[in-house]
């Protein structure tokens, strides 16, 4: 965990005027998919490994390691971005969303959601918004456990102990600060990945 600033109240945060840094959430959203696919081209090729089917096995090692190759340089690119792009141009820049894909122009806003996660031991998480339903379920995996995973939002730290330099939303949790500037769908994948990291079983479900 960082040791840092003092921490604006809750009401502050919570009210901060946003300005979407629009290109680091479509880094953010291509990075996820390429993982995914990733996930998806190891198990294809752990099932054509259990069929001694060897040949099968080398072109999933192939493009596996492309879209490793290929992740890297796009985490460069994205570490660039937040490094050395001025605050006040990040704003002019919009891309929006529209069926999953990333488009230019506009960032029209859906109809809101919310978030009902189940834990293995029937415990419900189901607050009035998907960010304050992100924010306790994360403190129930445990912030220390999520903050080792070294995991960002954004470019910047999921879970901190600063105030981010970018009105981004962020939402208080005890004496910390999560990264909830992200749309819901964004946010039932992370909570996904982060549980199956931390070995946690739960379901996640969007909700209206």
């Amino acid at each position: 965990m960082e040791n840092g600033d003092q921490f604006p109240a809750a009401g502050d945060v919570q009210n901060i005027e946003i300005n979407n840094d629009s290109v680091a959430t479509a880094f953010e959203i291509i990075v996820e998919e390429i993982e995914q696919v990733a996930d998806e081209i190891d198990a294809q090729g752990a099932e054509h490994f259990k069929r001694s089917d060897h040949e099968a096995v080398r072109n999933a090692l192939e493009l596996a390691g492309k879209l490793i190759t290929f992740k890297t340089k796009l985490s460069a690119l994205q570490d660039e971005w937040s490094r050395t792009i001025d605050v006040s141009l990040r704003r002019r820049i919009e891309i929006g969303t529209a069926g999953g894909a990333i488009t230019a122009g506009g960032n029209p806003k859906g109809p809101k959601t919310a978030l009902r996660v189940t834990f293995a031991d029937g415990e419900t998480i189901c607050d009035a918004t998907a960010a304050l339903t992100f924010s306790r379920v994360l403190q129930r995996i445990g912030l220390d456990e999520v903050s080792r995973q070294g995991r960002k939002m954004n470019g910047f730290p999921l879970i901190s102990q600063k105030r981010c330099p970018l009105p981004y939303k962020q939402t208080p949790v005890g004496s910390y600060l999560v990264m909830t500037h992200c749309n819901t769908p964004y946010k039932k994948r992370l909570l996904e990945k982060i549980a199956i990291t931390a070995g946690v079983m739960i379901k996640v479900e969007i909700v209206d």
